[in-house]
Order: structure tokens, then C-alpha cells, then sequence
């Protein structure tokens, strides 16, 4: 499971934002909220298969909740689906690099890559960002959340990450942050060591397409994740765009 932001242990929450894409296939995933669309890579011509899920928010007591009524979008396709009463879905996907936005009343949202199997996709875990954890941490960075502009996290596999990797993207922003070793956030596009492993821009500006460049400790550039993707910022979604350092 990855985690997009941590806790909030200044502002006294004691809660995680999660966007995770945990699934058998072992991709990412994202939160869920609104906006537009934005491009699929590496998935034309490809068969349709399945995929099956939940969305789930996060509430304040730590605890997830299943969101019915939230809308898992196939990106490039007509294809989306409505989650029941307990947040499951199931829509229909072309197979490799798939582009999927979430969207529910009340939280934010994301755009995040998977991929998807020929076999299809079962488990596919999808968390939203309720309004008020994302204006708690506007508090903490002292600003405020403008719903007209979007979040892009470039996420680093958190297996690898030592501190000293750097990120950063095209589109521009309002303020960059990360996580340190105690779980507060601190201003900056560089890794704290024993912190997260997410470089989180904030009040980012809409753009028909953003890439990330990020750096390991050693100075050494960290691939993308998912290379065929095409990634967007949107109004009121947080985009996660993997990247994958090697081990040092």
C-alpha cells in the first residue's frame, strides 16, 4: 500500500491519506475526487478485460469507510462504473498501462496508472481524500486548498528510498513538501531520511500534460514507473506519478 501523505501529527490528526492501488498485480493506485480526463498509454488495440474494486475514504478516526455512489472512470474510454452500498465496482479495461480516475462528492481526487493483466484485475484498492483532511493540511503549510487547481505526488518505492531523492515537474505549483522523519511536514522537493517517500506539490496549475523528473541519493535518475503513461493535472485531483529508484 502506498501512502501519499502521512500523518498529520501537527495539526493533530492521526490519520493517514492513502492512495493505493494494491492489488495482485502489485501496481499503484490513487485517491478518488473530480475533474476531467486525461490520456491512456500503451493500451490500443488491447482486449478488454475486467476489473473489480472498492473505494474508500478515510475518516478521521484511522479507520477507512466504504463510499458508494463514487465513479471509477476508465481514461480514453467511455467505460465507468458506480460503487454500490459497500464502495465495490466493476468496469471493464483495455489490458497494460491504464489511466483511472475516481471521482466522489465531498473529497478529492486522482489519477493514477495500473496495470492491468490479460487476465484482468481483482482487488484493486482506491481511497479518497475527504475535503477536510486536504484543507488540515492546507492549514499546516499555511495556505489554502484551491479547488480549481490539483496535487501531483511523484512517489518513490518506498522500499528503496534512503533520503536524498529529489523529484520535480513541469507544471507549475504553489509549494512543494515532503514528510520528515517524524511524520511532520516540511517544505521542499527532497526526501527526508526515515520521512516519507512522496514529493507532494501543492496548488499545482492545470496542464493538458505534466512529467516528473525525480533523482536518487546518488544523483542518478529514477525511471517512471509506468513510461507509457500520459498524466494530467486536473481541478480538484491529486495525480500520482510513480517513479522507481534503484536499490543503492
Amino acid at each position: 500500500m502506498r501512502i501519499f501523505v502521512r500523518l498529520f501529527l501537527s495539526v493533530g490528526l492521526t490519520l493517514s491519506l492513502v492512495g493505493c492501488g494494491d492489488s495482485e498485480s502489485g501496481g499503484s493506485g490513487g485517491t478518488a475526487g473530480s475533474g476531467g480526463s486525461g490520456g491512456a498509454g500503451g493500451s490500443g488495440g488491447s482486449s478488454m478485460v475486467t476489473v473489480t474494486g472498492t473505494v474508500s475514504a478515510a475518516a478521521l478516526d484511522g479507520n477507512s469507510t466504504p463510499v458508494e455512489g463514487a465513479t471509477v472512470s476508465v481514461v480514453g474510454t467511455s467505460n465507468t462504473a458506480t460503487t454500490d452500498a459497500g464502495g465495490n465496482f466493476s468496469v471493464m479495461a483495455p489490458t497494460g498501462t491504464v489511466m483511472f480516475l475516481n471521482t466522489a462528492a465531498g473529497n478529492w481526487g486522482s489519477l493514477f496508472a495500473e496495470n492491468v493483466p490479460a487476465g484482468g484485475l481483482a482487488g484493486l484498492d482506491v481511497e479518497v481524500i475527504p475535503d477536510a483532511l486536504v484543507d488540515a493540511i492546507s492549514d499546516a503549510l499555511v495556505t489554502t486548498a484551491d479547488t480549481s487547481r490539483g496535487l501531483v505526488a511523484v512517489t518513490f518505492d518506498e522500499t528503496t528510498t534512503v533520503g536524498g531523492e529529489t523529484a520535480s515537474i513541469s507544471a507549475a505549483s504553489e509549494t512543494s513538501f515532503v514528510f520528515d522523519d517524524l511524520d511532520e511536514p516540511v517544505e521542499g522537493d527532497t526526501l527526508v531520511a526515515g520521512g516519507g517517500s512522496e514529493v507532494i506539490f501543492f496548488n499545482v496549475d492545470l496542464a493538458g500534460s505534466v512529467s516528473a523528473t525525480a533523482t536518487s541519493s546518488a544523483f542518478q535518475p529514477c525511471p517512471l514507473e509506468f513510461p507509457s503513461a500520459t498524466y494530467t493535472v486536473q481541478a480538484k485531483v491529486l495525480t500520482e506519478i510513480d517513479v522507481f529508484c534503484p536499490a543503492p
